[in-house]
């Protein structure tokens, strides 16, 4: 998949499931439409790690599982790329059984350089414009023109409001 292709799927699900645009994105709405999606919220799980998709293939489940020591801001950015995987890497993640991402993987767009799977990078292509999908980052930017606030009304670090916005062509 391109990433026109990736964004454009992110973006209907978004328009189909946050029509409103709520904030932070209401993901039990996507795991209530998707019966083989489980999405839930650890306190034990190692501080390096963000979150991970599994394939149960005794239940033929994909679990999300997600670290709810991090900020509400990783935490929603977390859910999101781990729906990242579970809408474009089914077979990869049926193939590897368990996906786990530290939140270096989450800011991978950040640091193209350096070698990422083509899957992280996916995700978090996906992930962005899921939480921040085009036309509502168009209109809270030019209501705010600043990269903090933006991030602030996203709930989501700074430095992935930046590079959403550069990739609209905003800043």
């Amino acid at each position: 998949m391109n990433t026109k292709e990736i964004v454009q799927k992110a973006e209907d699900l978004a328009l189909k499931y946050n029509s409103e645009g709520y904030i932070p994105f209401p993901f039990d709405k996507i795991a209530k439409d998707n019966e083989d999606l489980e999405i839930y919220y650890s306190d034990g799980l190692d501080p390096n790690i963000s979150g991970g998709i599994l394939f149960d293939s005794k239940e033929k489940v994909y679990p999300i599982l997600v670290n709810n020591i991090k900020s509400e801001e990783k935490i929603q950015l977390a859910i999101a790329h781990e729906l990242g995987h579970y809408f474009l890497h089914k077979e990869y993640i049926r193939s590897r059984k368990t996906l786990v991402d530290t939140e270096k993987s989450l800011d991978c767009q950040i640091s193209f350089g350096e070698d990422y799977s083509k899957y992280e990078i996916e995700a978090n292509i996906f992930a962005t414009s899921l939480i921040m999908p085009e036309k509502f980052v168009q209109s809270v930017w030019f209501k705010l023109k600043n990269v903090e606030r933006c991030a602030k009304v996203f709930k989501v670090p700074v430095s992935i409001m930046s590079i959403r916005l550069e990739g609209l062509k905003l800043l």
